[in-house]
This record gives structure tokens, C-alpha cells and sequence, in this order.
């Protein structure tokens, strides 16, 4: 890291002395003006999303930002068009499709034909999340904005693009705005895919096709079966990092640490090779426009058809 910015400068001030970052800034233009970089990652809170991507884009710098791109789909199309327009590549840190679990299920889709039939669960981390990160808890959809684009982006990782979907939600941590747990249900080609977002439930993923099915469990061990006989592969394949505490690790999972570890690799190559990347702002936007679907089918109780 060459600079910081942070609009409380004492924070960048904390980060920069940790990591040996020489140059701290409270001003973020002052940053583009003054330093060369390759390229500036976002990982503020998503309502500076916007600004600081279209500054990145005017000084023709290569952006990440964090996830969701913003809280408004207009203001995703213009992060994304405003950076196509300036030729400026902006990718978005969408992880979980990095973590060797759900990166080894989409490796072994094949085995069991056309899926039909879905259900991706995941857990979000319950009360504790929310002290960890409490901007989180004033959010009205707060599942739909956090966990969402990331169950949504595993499934259009899986199976396409949805023409549909239906939620419902349901609220289990009684100090939050918002309510946090939902289910829903997309119609995704041939393709039903129930996506859940709870409390207490373990990362799962359950699809069935017209082969066989395959499972991946609590223990993320994977079972294929292809009509004839039932694999066992377990993906447990991430390392410890000395440079991630052990709360860290504990409250997020290795494979969510090595998750982020191979999201940045790949993006890495894309900015050295200008081979395109997984996870763009274009692509992203799909999954953006289901968030906001989401949101849409939680006010209204209908399906809606995108």
C-alpha cells in the first residue's frame, strides 16, 4: 500500500502504521492527484461507494469496490457505465464464489446433469455480526443489501441468470432495524433455486438433476452422486495466515479467508494480463438488479419478474 485515505484520518493514521503504508490523506482527490498507483480498492461504507469510484474513474485508476456497489441500482449503472465509458476496469469483491467449498460444487455441476432443483443456505453470523459491524444493524433490508449479492452471485454462479423470484423474510436478533433472515425462491431456466439466509444455519448447497444430485455439508464435504455411484471429496484446501488473528479466522472461517485471498489473485491477473475478470461491475450489476427484486417482492408479497 503506497497511501490511505479515510475521512477520520486517525483510522488511516492505525492502518498505515500497521501495514507501512507511507502516506495518509483526508482529502481523497489530494490521493489520485499527488500519488502513482495501480489501482485504489474501495472498503468504505457502501453511501461513499459511488463518489469514490467516479474519482477513481476520472484520474483513469483501476478500481475494486466492496459489495454491495451501492444502495440504489441507478447509482450501480453509473459506476459501471461511468467506468466503461472512461476504460477504467472496476471490479467488484464478490467472494464467496472464491471459497474452495463453492468453487468445488460448481467444478462437479456437470456430473449430474441439468439441475432442476436447488438450495443454497448460508449463515450470516447471528447477534454478533451486527456488534462487529453495527452500521449494519440501522439497515432496513439489511440481509437483502449484505448477505444477498453474495447468495445471489453463487446463484447465477450456478445456474444463470433468474426470470423470477419470490421472498419472504423473518427477523431473529430483536435490536436491528431490519429483518434478518429470508428465503427466496428463483426460477432460474429449468432451474428452482431456493436461496436461505439465517441465524443459526450452516453453509449448505443441495442440487438435484436429472443424472443425480450432489451435497455439500456442514462439514464442507462434497457428495456427487452421478446416477451410479456417490463421490466423497473434501474441500477443505485453505491455509492459516499469519496475517489474519485468530478472532478473524474464528469469526469468518478459512475458507472465507481464503475466499478473499483468491478473489484478489484473480483480480490481480486481470489487471496484468487484461484478461476480464468474474466478478465486473457488469457482471455484478445482474446481481444487484436481484437484490433490489428481492427487495421489491419483500414489499409487495408478489413475485417479481425480471
Amino acid at each position: 500500500m503506497v497511501a490511505l485515505y479515510n475521512r477520520t484520518v486517525a483510522k488511516a493514521e492505525k492502518i498505515a502504521e500497521r501495514y507501512g503504508s507511507p502516506k495518509v490523506y483526508s482529502d481523497p482527490e489530494e490521493l489520485f492527484k499527488n500519488e502513482q498507483i495501480d489501482f485504489a480498492d474501495i472498503i468504505t461504507e457502501v453511501p461513499a461507494h459511488e463518489s469514490l469510484v467516479l474519482l477513481a474513474a476520472k484520474y483513469k485508476v483501476p478500481v475494486i469496490c466492496q459489495k454491495p456497489m451501492s444502495f440504489d441500482l441507478e447509482s450501480c449503472k453509473r459506476m459501471t457505465e461511468t467506468c466503461e465509458d472512461a476504460g477504467v476496469p472496476l471490479f467488484i469483491h464478490e467472494n464467496y464464489r472464491w471459497q474452495p467449498p463453492f468453487r468445488t460444487v460448481k467444478k462437479y455441476l456437470g456430473a449430474i446433469g441439468i439441475p432442476y432443483r436447488a438450495h443454497i443456505q448460508l449463515c450470516y453470523g447471528g447477534a454478533e455480526m451486527f456488534t462487529v459491524q453495527p452500521f449494519l444493524a440501522t439497515l432496513k433490508y439489511v440481509h437483502h443489501m449484505d448477505m444477498g449479492p453474495h447468495i445471489f452471485d453463487l446463484a447465477r454462479f450456478y445456474f444463470g441468470e433468474a426470470q423470477s423470484i419470490y421472498v419472504q423474510t423473518s427477523k431473529s436478533v430483536p435490536f436491528i432495524e431490519g429483518e434478518d433472515m429470508f428465503t427466496a425462491m428463483l426460477k432460474i431456466g429449468p432451474t428452482i433455486c431456493i436461496c436461505d439466509i439465517g441465524n443459526n444455519l450452516e453453509n449448505r448447497v443441495f442440487i438435484e438433476g436429472d443424472k443425480g444430485w450432489l451435497l455439500l455439508d456442514k462439514e464442507n464435504v462434497l457428495h456427487v452422486n452421478d446416477g451410479t455411484q456417490t463421490t466423497v471429496i473434501d474441500t477443505k484446501t485453505w491455509h492459516k495466515y499469519d496475517w489474519i488473528s485468530d478472532y478473524d479466522y474464528n469469526l469468518h472461517g478459512g475458507d472465507c479467508i481464503q475466499s478473499i485471498v483468491s478473489c484478489n489473485n484473480h483480480m490481480l491477473e486481470s489487471l496484468s494480463t487484461g484478461k476480464e475478470a468474474e466478478t465486473t461491475s457488469r457482471d455484478n450489476l445482474q446481481t444487484m438488479k436481484l437484490v433490489f427484486a428481492s427487495i421489491e417482492s419483500t414489499k409487495t408479497g408478489q413475485v417479481v419478474v425480471l
